[in-house]
């Protein structure tokens, strides 16, 4: 099995104990495709180019009204057993049915299905290819793996797992059976909104995306040909869209996160505090997702296991994702700024940030910097909500820094509910403009969450409808996990007036970091009374 797809089940299944045999030792069997060399591709044909340069490969398909059965999946895996073959054929490598190719799908309807489309496709030898559950795979294994999940609601997700404990170590037996049987080169097709409300999956697609092997425009654009190859570089200058972060930002993320972290990383950048850069966002940080409240055992660069502790786990949450994050708000908040000002002169320049699900206050330095800039007076109040203590901490020390004057006012606290109630009615004795901010706080809630959040919000604009209020939310564009924002803004009741939607790019230069860390596709949307 190649490093690289290994890379997932080692992290989240072994404690990084797995280990992958260099290539002189099985030769037969990786040494021929240990760097997919196919120095022969057809120019025009993009699955071809796909299948040639990238490891592991992930196309989201859509919703359909069918149980146990994905019509795009099925044509697209047969569709991509012929791209195989014919790639293979063009640089002159034997397709053996039996070893080259295995499909996996968890129900007998998908499996039907592809059957019967890899029957019409006229493939030879299309008998001979395994399509067949995970069970049915455990013991062998094939060059190249294709996954389709066929799940189109979250109830089916549990058909997908068979989870087991290995002391505190959670496994799936059938996701790790499944990443495990590919040597060469695996593919996943599935319904991104439905299977990332399960943390595990939500982390496998975020590392294929950390590869570049995020295919965007999805499974029923791949079968119609209109894709295109995932791009590893980017513009970097200003005036190209890569934004660049103030003197005053830059020397604040030095001094308090780069510096620690160098002082505990012996081979900085190529190690953090100890731990390669897969290690950090699928183990310390979950892609945005962990438990920051919880420490956590994860194995060193050099092979040995070691707890991080909730606080180290939010440093290198900072790292990796608190400037992309910055810059997605910056530019947001840019984008609004006419909204904003004229908000703010209607009451006075009397301004409350609600910041719900604040991290490392992340979008308050954002806020700053996009109307304190040029103003040195500018001023409001923070309330930033996190139940995380350790990310409330780190919101604190930014609190404390030059981007903010003595005259910002600043509270912390784990929920809505425990918002100090005189202060608050300090606040709001006069009509202020409210921010109420949600950056990516949607996708790890349920539906009855968001309904929740939304009937407070619904107290609070009825206890002071003399506000101005404007709601922002904020989530990657590619993540569709959108059901619980839905839900939210349907039970809204005063701040319903939508302003703006849009999507939006936003890359930082920082050559530290891979692409996957420093550019966000971004989709947002602002709502007022």
């Amino acid at each position: 099995m190649h490093e690289q797809i290994a890379s997932f089940a080692n992290h989240s299944f072994y404690e990084g104990r797995l280990r992958t045999l260099p290539d002189e030792v099985t030769p037969k069997k990786t040494s021929r495709f240990a760097n997919l060399n196919f120095p022969k591709v057809n120019s025009e044909d993009i699955l071809e180019q796909l299948m040639a340069t990238r490891r592991m490969l992930f196309f989201p398909s859509e919703t359909v009204n069918t149980v146990k059965l994905h019509e795009d999946e099925a044509k697209l895996a047969v569709k991509l057993v012929k791209t195989i073959i014919s790639l293979y054929a063009r640089n002159g490598r034997i397709f053996d049915p039996l070893t080259t190719v295995g499909i996996i799908t968890p129900y007998r309807r998908q499996i039907a299905l592809i059957k019967k489309y890899l029957r019409e496709s006229h493939i030879e030898g299309y008998e001979k290819i395994t399509v067949d559950t995970v069970e049915r795979y455990q013991g062998s294994q094939r060059e190249i793996i294709i996954y389709t999940f066929a799940v189109n609601n979250s109830r089916m997700i549990e058909s997908l797992r068979n989870d087991y404990f290995d002391g505190d170590v959670r496994i799936d037996r059938k996701l790790n059976v499944a990443i495990t049987r590919a040597e060469q080169q695996l593919i996943f097709i599935g319904n991104e909104g439905v299977l990332s409300t399960d943390l595990l999956f939500y982390r496998l697609f975020e590392f294929v995306k950390s590869k570049g092997g995020y295919i965007a425009e999805g499974a029923r654009s791949a079968i119609a040909g209109a894709i295109k190859v995932p791009q590893e570089d980017f513009p970097t200058s200003v005036t190209e869209g890569v934004a660049l972060p103030t003197t005053v930002f830059e020397q604040i993320f030095e001094k308090n996160i780069i510096q620690p972290i160098k002082q505990v990383s012996l081979r900085y950048p190529s190690d953090i505090m100890g731990f390669s850069a897969d290690v950090c966002r699928n183990i310390l940080i979950e892609y945005g997702r962990a438990n920051f409240e919880q420490a956590v055992l994860a194995p060193t660069v050099d092979g040995n296991l070691q707890e991080v502790s909730s606080q180290n786990r939010v440093m290198a949450y900072c790292y990796f994702n608190l400037r992309k994050h910055y810059f997605s708000s910056l530019a947001i908040f840019r984008s609004g700024k006419e909204l904003f000002q004229k908000n703010f002169a209607n009451t006075s320049q009397r301004i409350t940030f609600l910041d719900l699900g604040c991290g490392p206050l992340t979008s308050g330095m954002a806020f700053q910097e996009a109307f304190g800039h040029d103003n040195p007076d500018f001023c409001f109040e923070y309330f930033g909500i996190d139940i995380s203590a350790s990310m409330r901490y780190q919101a604190g020390l930014f609190a404390q820094t030059s981007l903010f004057s003595r005259q910002h006012k600043f509270w912390f606290g784990p929920s809505l509910e425990e918002l100090p109630a005189q202060w608050l009615g300090d606040a709001f004795r006069l009509p202020r403009t409210v921010i109420l901010n949600a950056s990516y706080l949607f996708g790890n809630l349920t539906s009855d969450q968001a309904e929740r959040l939304a009937h407070q919000i619904n107290l609070l604009t009825a206890a002071y409808p003399l506000n101005q209020y404007i709601f922002v939310n904020q989530n990657p564009a590619a993540d569709k996990r959108n059901r619980a924002y839905y839900a939210f803004k349907k039970a809204l009741q005063v701040i319903t007036k939508a302003v703006v939607s849009r999507t939006e790019t936003v890359s930082y230069k920082n050559q530290a970091l891979s692409l996957y860390d420093k550019r966000e596709v971004v989709f947002y949307e602002m709502m007022s009374n």
